[in-house]
């Protein structure tokens, strides 16, 4: 049996990947800190992940729930992420940067290090993925914050691939970039300031060319890469390369 969860299951891509992976037969937990619609096959909790000690006993919970589930496949996606503070540096609000790298950062390396621990001793197949960015891996000015979590979670992916090859684990850890798509936190991109952030006009042109892809497309992306192993450990996947 094959169970998928997935965090920030209520909008955007997170909506997606738990529309993909319903399509496929295969049940979905998703964690979000607002309601999820409701669907068949889908059990929907509600955690804040950006709160203190929240992502442990979220990720203590799903996994009773994956024990309690008779699963042995099962994909745990780190999707929830901030973008804001889209903001300079010297004029960054100290509390969002905390925010979001709890949300960004320190909520997947926590949960990550719990699964892989109780994984040691089940019987099924893990495979963790990170949502990331390509902006974790080049400078955009106004995304300081933003830049540096995704950089931080693509290191995080590749030394957790390296250490899970060392062990010879049949487990996984890859980070997926899912492009820029038509999402809330595209709004959010295109409402910022020209001061606060400098490209935010190509944003806008973006989404009057109607070139941004839907957050189903991307989704469907990573379930059918998914679907066909071997999965690489530690690797960045990009929607680019899938579509």
């Amino acid at each position: 049996m094959e169970l998928a969860v997935v965090t920030g299951a209520s909008k955007g891509l997170g909506e997606g990947l738990v529309e993909s992976f319903l399509e496929k037969g295969i049940p979905v937990i998703g964690i979000a800190r607002s309601e999820t619609a409701k669907r068949e096959g889908l059990t929907s909790l509600l955690y804040d992940l950006s709160k203190s000690g929240v992502p442990l006993t979220a990720a203590e919970h799903v996994w009773q729930e994956v024990v309690k589930s008779g699963a042995t496949k099962v994909t745990l996606i780190h999707n929830a992420s901030v973008i804001d503070p889209i903001e300079r540096i010297g004029k960054l609000d100290p509390d969002r940067v905390e925010t979001a790298f709890r949300v960004n950062v320190m909520a997947p390396m926590l949960m990550t290090n719990v699964w892989l621990t109780k994984a040691k001793s089940w019987d099924g197949q893990l495979t963790i993925v990170n949502v990331t960015s390509g902006a974790g891996s080049r400078p955009i000015s106004g995304w300081s914050v933003y830049n540096s979590t995704k950089a931080a979670i693509n290191m995080h992916t590749q030394v957790a691939g390296l250490e899970l090859d060392q062990e010879n684990s049949k487990h996984r850890v890859i980070a997926y970039n899912p492009g820029v798509m038509d999402t809330g936190m595209q709004e959010t991109i295109r409402s910022s300031s020209e001061e606060a952030f400098a490209d935010v006009g190509r944003f806008q042109e973006l989404k009057e060319k109607g070139d941004l892809r839907s957050p189903r497309t991307v989704a469907d992306a990573l379930v059918e890469l998914l679907d066909a192993p071997p999965i690489e450990n530690g690797r960045i996947y990009s929607v680019s390369e899938l579509l």
